[in-house]
């Protein structure tokens, strides 16, 4: 059985017996189940996180990394999603990701992660690695960040991690990508701004005298 982790003393293990391969239909299922399926459906192999980059890496360093580029056509790629998962172990080599080529288009991705739950419950499927999605947007979100950056301050770029925490703040590094872009700002950049507006205010005796943040 799979140990789910929960505050409640009452919450009952996932025992896979019960629920994988049972025509249970993935909704409104009890929380050790919807765990279970996070933790067994989305964990990597080994061999496969080794060869990720890890978040504090530099952002200038994680652009050099290669990574397939996502294709704008679906073409190549079936389009049924019972063919993007299999029963088997992972089939992985010390060169999995960079062996790569291409990745299919977001809306298709988008569609596999929605058929993701159902697939895992029928299964026990696995799911082909998408992770390489997420960085391969990463990456191209760091681009064009960098692309606007002023050419005198694209040194700071070598001291900045592209997507680890930063300390007291909800959100990664990542998400700063959008203050250098036409999407909205996160409440967490938003907070951020406020914390620092309000540390810059309060050692400044004549501003903390006179202004509430």
């Amino acid at each position: 059985m799979i140990e789910i982790n929960s505050d409640s003393e009452n919450t009952p293990r996932f025992d896979p017996a019960k629920w994988i391969g049972q025509n249970k239909v993935y909704r409104d299922l009890p929380t050790q189940v919807t765990a279970a399926k996070f933790t067994a459906a989305h964990t990597l192999p080994t061999v496969v996180i080794r060869q990720l980059p890890i978040p504090d890496i530099m952002v200038t360093e994680f652009l050099l990394v290669p990574l397939p580029n996502i294709l704008e056509n679906d073409a190549p790629f079936p389009k049924q999603p019972s063919s993007w998962f299999s029963p088997d172990p992972p089939n992985c080599e010390d060169t999995s990701v960079h062996s790569i080529k291409s990745i299919p288009p977001l809306a298709l991705i988008r569609r596999l992660e929605e058929a993701l739950p159902q697939a895992w419950l029928d299964g026990p499927y696995r799911s082909k690695s998408l992770e390489i999605v997420t960085l391969r947007a990463a990456q191209d979100k760091w681009t064009e960040s960098l692309s606007r950056f002023p050419d005198t301050e694209k040194h700071f770029l070598n001291y900045v991690s592209w997507n680890s925490i930063r300390p007291g703040a909800p959100d990664v590094q990542l998400d700063s990508t959008r203050l250098l872009s036409d999407e909205w700002i996160s409440s967490g950049i938003i907070n951020e701004m406020m914390r620092d507006i309000n540390t810059r205010i309060s050692e400044d005796p004549v501003l903390s005298a006179s202004t509430i943040v």
